[in-house]
């Protein structure tokens, strides 16, 4: 936004540190406002959820007291509700909720039988927390989504399809690009953070009892606790890398023949753009941003979720067939470079605030 010249003021719990990018006078910070951030970091997560309510209240409050005026006021959920009553009320702006993942509500039920399913102890969403963003759903004026996934959990709850604007995100290409590959072992690779959420337990269950020779499993991320136990079932099954610095994962990505993601709840999941940069092709879930930036078939293939038997037999199409491993590979780095990056995403959210805004002046 600040590129292309709409930025008016961006407020965050982000130290100056991390703004460096952005002109001084386009920014307010609050940092005593992470402490929920910082919670998470120190290992403390149940403490972490005991402030996430009050640390949207009093983060929004900050907001609401700060507030420029504005054509347009964009905040993602559960942090704007007070702050998009002053936008609208105080300075009459149109009101953009962003939703990182799908509804609420669809997400906390899924994760709640999901994580029975495999036996992790789950706190569900607190009840607090979802009638605070499903009162920001009703409020604004928009509501921006990731994925054609996402919108359908909206539309499914009785949100209007023309509030909702679709927004793939985009990938850094600078960041993420091949290098060549090292070897010649194929290779599936599980990149993020290894949780119930993620599906990481059935690519395991998938690869479980395949014997192929030149042929192994790689998890680069982090595990989420609960999942550590799930994972010990099928330590020998794989090699893991742990996490990685952000610098060096088109490495980790280029030497991978796929990626996989067994999602079962995702707004877009970042992972695919960032393999595609690379040239991998991806086998992704339905339940994500896939569908979106791959055609099944074409740079990959899009599996329901849920399936480990769908995940093992486009692995084992892949691994039986090199010459189409390839073409996806290629395929794949040539639909991303025409496809989304961070430039293209800012132009579409600038157009699709200014036809909101358009919309509204023409029907006051």
């Amino acid at each position: 936004m600040n590129r292309l010249g709409h930025l008016g003021t961006l407020y965050t719990n982000l130290p100056w540190t991390r703004l460096g990018a952005l002109p001084r006078d386009k920014w307010r910070s609050q940092p005593l406002l992470a402490g929920q951030m910082v919670l998470y970091r120190l290992g403390l997560g149940a403490m972490a959820e005991r402030v996430a309510l009050p640390s949207m209240k009093l983060f929004s409050a900050w907001v609401a007291r700060k507030l420029t005026p504005c054509d347009v006021f964009h905040a993602f959920s559960g942090f704007g509700l007070e702050s998009f009553r002053a936008a609208r009320d105080r300075l009459g702006a149109l009101t953009i909720v962003e939703r990182g993942s799908s509804h609420i509500r669809f997400q906390n039920d899924i994760l709640v039988e999901e994580h029975a399913r495999w036996g992790v102890p789950f706190h569900e969403i607190e009840k607090g927390i979802i009638e605070r963003e499903e009162e920001e759903y009703a409020l604004c004026d928009r509501i921006t989504v990731q994925s054609s996934f996402a919108e359908r959990t909206f539309v499914d709850r009785g949100i209007p399809a023309g509030k909702i604007i679709k927004l793939p995100l985009g990938v850094n290409l600078k960041m993420f690009h091949p290098i060549p590959k090292k070897d010649s072992t194929f290779r599936v690779l599980y990149a993020g953070h290894c949780s119930v959420r993620k599906g990481v337990a059935y690519l395991l269950e998938a690869v479980n009892g395949l014997e192929l020779p030149n042929f192994e499993l790689v998890i680069n991320g982090s595990v989420s606790k609960g999942m550590d136990a799930v994972m010990a079932r099928y330590a020998s099954r794989y090699r893991f890398l742990g996490f990685q610095p952000l610098e060096r994962l088109h490495e980790v990505y280029s030497q991978a023949s796929v990626l996989v993601l067994p999602t079962i709840e995702d707004g877009f999941a970042k992972v695919i753009t960032e393999a595609m940069a690379c040239g991998v092709p991806v086998i992704a879930t339905s339940h994500c941003g896939a569908p979106d930036v791959l055609e099944d078939g074409v740079e990959g293939f899009i599996v329901p979720p849920r399936s480990p038997e769908a995940i093992r037999e486009k692995i084992l199409y892949l691994y039986e067939n090199p010459d189409v491993q390839a073409a996806m590979a290629a395929a794949a780095l040539a639909r991303v470079k025409s496809l989304t990056n961070w430039e293209a995403y800012g132009e579409r959210a600038a157009k699709a605030y200014g036809d909101a805004l358009a919309a509204r002046r023409a029907n006051p």
